[in-house]
C-alpha cells in the first residue's frame, strides 16, 4: 500500500479537519439517556410468549382437537380459547383474534363464559400448522400436524 492511498483512507474516515464526523461522536449524556430509557422501558415490557400475564391477571389457553389432520382442504380441527381474568371467566363478548399459518381459521371469535371457539381448516401441504390466539394483549400458540 502506498503512502498516498493510506492518507486517502485516513482522510475518508476522519474528514478534512482530521476529526471524526459529528455523528460518530458519542456524548456522555446521549449514552446515559439511552441506558436510562432501556432500563425504564424493558422491565415494563410483556413477553407475549406466555399465556399468563402476572401483571394483569389475564390468562389465555388454546386447545385444539384433533392435533393430527390430513393435508387436504377438507379436514378441520376445533380450536378452543379459554380466557380468564383474575381467575374468573372473561366477560361475555370479549374478542379473541386468531391467525393460522398455513391453513384457514376464523379471524375472530367472542367469548361466552370465558370460552371462544373457532374452526381451523388444513391445506394441501404436509407439515406443522401454527395457530396463534390473542386477547387483551395476551397470546398463546398451538400446533397442528398435517400429514
Amino acid at each position: 500500500m502506498s503512502h498516498t492511498s493510506r492518507m486517502t483512507k485516513i482522510t475518508r474516515y476522519n474528514g478534512a479537519d482530521g476529526k471524526r464526523p459529528r455523528f460518530a461522536r458519542l456524548s456522555f449524556w446521549g449514552v446515559l439517556f439511552g441506558l436510562l430509557t432501556v432500563a425504564v422501558i424493558l422491565p415494563s415490557c410483556k413477553t407475549g410468549n406466555d399465556p399468563v400475564s402476572p401483571q394483569t391477571g389475564i390468562q389465555l389457553q388454546l386447545d385444539v382437537m384433533p392435533l393430527l389432520l390430513k393435508a387436504d382442504t377438507l379436514s378441520s380441527s376445533t380450536v378452543w380459547a379459554t380466557l380468564k381474568v383474575n381467575g374468573e371467566p372473561a366477560p361475555d363478548s370479549t374478542a379473541v383474534y386468531f391467525l393460522a399459518s398455513p391453513g384457514k381459521i376464523d379471524p375472530v371469535a367472542y367469548t361466552r363464559d370465558g370460552l371462544a371457539v373457532v374452526s381451523y381448516r388444513s391445506v394441501n401441504e404436509p407439515g406443522i400448522a401454527i395457530i396463534v390466539g390473542q386477547a387483551l394483549a395476551i397470546r398463546d400458540t398451538v400446533r397442528v400436524t398435517l400429514y
